[in-house]
């Protein structure tokens, strides 16, 4: 990665901002093509339902990468793309991008076989420390998935129809080589499909975030089948507060019970299920509950040197889709290395998933609930888990709006009024723009309000009231009743 010029850096923002509103065209497209199979084949024996997100990290990543300055190699996993492959589609060898799916990591033998009839899919969010013992609880509660294929009522036409789509966005979009896309296509999708429905085991399946692809495979297998599923949502708030498409399509759908956060939620153009689930519980955040001090006047800046905690989003590389999640990561570098040059005593917390720059001279490597009371003052670029801690706190918050993510309106509004926020100008000058939101910081009194942040993490449900339903999970079998597959053959 490298530092962009102050030309190199506009361009590539107003790249950004092109594949944004091109990927909002791609996902108009896709749902159009959704709802059309909707009529054959039902909300959930649907090709596109199914393979939404691949499509759009597909198409959107070949805009992206097209218009990236930089060239991030060639370690990539269909369908993400590289800037080689956006230039110029080429087969792709099935063992190498995805042939690793259908592998997976030996369990005990206690792991496959479970106490109820209960199946629990990938990323099930019961991560916190407070919730060990409901974790253990669950993983001997519920039996573990393997790899499994989603089935299709009248496979082969749908397949058919996978590859009329890919035709049709490649056409659209200017994409080279369509026959290498078209078989790629028809490879993956093959891969994970079946005629055949195997009847499921269980009676209900629990899942994490429907981004992953056998996330989204069971749940389509079970739902067919009239049987209900709980999709539970990460990120310790409602994910409704995300006006982005990637919201409706896989993390607030393809569920009959929603296990959101919070008791509030709020509805965006683009964060609209595509299927509603019959029933939404909210769920409080154990470590949103922990840090959370309610006051009107979040604010003591006193005198004295500040101890600063900047808090980035992870670079990147190829896993770029749109919208709102293709930003050049030599853009971020260029941003970070203009922010730092500024706050040069700044310590960074860098994200669990991402490894720190060389350029970084304070790392915090412990995780932001056990050192956040630490610091004075926190420094933000990008709303995530993070962001929804460090506005929990009382500590003041500085979050510098550079185009990343797109929040709801409503709740916008509302962190605004809890941090300084800076609305970023590419154009400008950014060290200018950083000195003059710091000036305005300290010479200017000012207080902030937390206290609206509660409904969107908080209930007085915790996570073990509401996966405590488990153990009597027919009641939520009964509650959740779904169209089986046969209402569409």
């Amino acid at each position: 990665m490298f530092k962009l010029s102050h030309k190199e850096a506009i361009q590539a923002f107003r790249s950004y901002e092109l594949a944004n509103s091109l990927s909002l065209e791609i996902y108009d497209y896709l749902l159009s093509a959704y709802n059309e199979l909707s009529q054959h084949y039902g909300p959930y024996g649907n090709i596109i339902g199914l393979f939404f997100h691949d499509l759009m990290i597909h198409f959107s990543g070949i805009i992206i990468q097209r218009e990236f300055i930089g060239n991030y190699g060639e370690d990539i996993a269909f369908p993400f793309v590289s800037k080689n492959y956006a230039l110029q589609p080429f087969l792709i060898d099935s063992d190498q991008y995805f042939g690793h799916s259908n592998k997976s990591e030996p369990l005990p033998m206690w792991r496959t076989k479970g106490i109820i009839s209960v199946a629990a899919g990938n990323a099930v969010p019961l991560s916190a420390t407070e919730e060990r013992l409901l974790r253990s609880c669950f993983s001997l509660l519920t039996r573990y998935q393997p790899f499994a294929k989603a089935f299709l009522p009248a496979r082969e036409r749908q397949l058919e129809r996978i590859s009329m789509v890919v035709d049709e966005l490649a056409t659209k979009y200017d994409i080279t080589e369509r026959d290498c896309l078209i078989q790629n296509w028809s490879l993956y999708a093959s891969h994970h499909t079946c005629a055949n429905c195997i009847p499921t085991r269980e009676d209900a399946l629990v899942v994490g975030t429907r981004t992953s692809l056998q996330n989204r495979k069971l749940a389509i297998n079970f739902l067919q089948q009239g049987r209900p599923v709980i999709g539970m949502t990460h990120g310790e708030i409602t994910n409704s507060i995300f006006d982005e498409p990637l919201f409706g399509y896989a993390e607030l759908g393809l569920c009959t019970t929603l296990v959101d956060y919070g008791s509030k939620r709020v509805g965006g153009r683009y964060n609209s299920p595509l299927a509603e689930p019959v029933s939404v519980i909210g769920r409080a955040s154990a470590s949103v509950k922990k840090l959370y001090k309610c006051g009107e006047s979040v604010f003591d800046w006193g005198e004295g040197k500040k101890r600063l905690l900047y808090v980035p989003t992870i670079y990147n590389g190829n896993l770029h889709y749109g919208p709102y999640r293709g930003f050049e990561d030599n853009l971020y570098v260029t941003w970070q290395e203009q922010l730092l040059a500024v706050l040069p005593d700044a310590t960074i917390k860098a994200h669990p998933k991402s490894l720190p720059s060389p350029a970084w001279k304070r790392v915090e490597s412990r995780p932001l609930e056990a050192c956040l009371s630490e610091y004075d003052v926190l420094v933000l670029d990008y709303y995530s888990t993070a962001a929804t801690l460090a506005i929990s706190s009382d500590r003041p918050v500085i979050f510098f709006d550079i185009g990343l993510r797109n929040l709801v309106s409503a709740y916008k509004d509302l962190v605004r009024s809890r941090c300084h926020y800076v609305d970023i100008d590419w154009g400008g000058n950014l060290q200018d723009q950083i000195n003059e939101a710091l000036r305005g910081l300290m010479t200017v009194p000012i207080t902030w309000d937390n206290s609206f942040l509660h409904p969107f993490s908080i209930t007085n449900q915790t996570s073990t009231a509401v996966l405590r339903g488990l153990k009597k999970y027919r009641s939520l079998i009964r509650g959740s009743k779904v169209a089986s597959r046969e209402s569409y053959e």
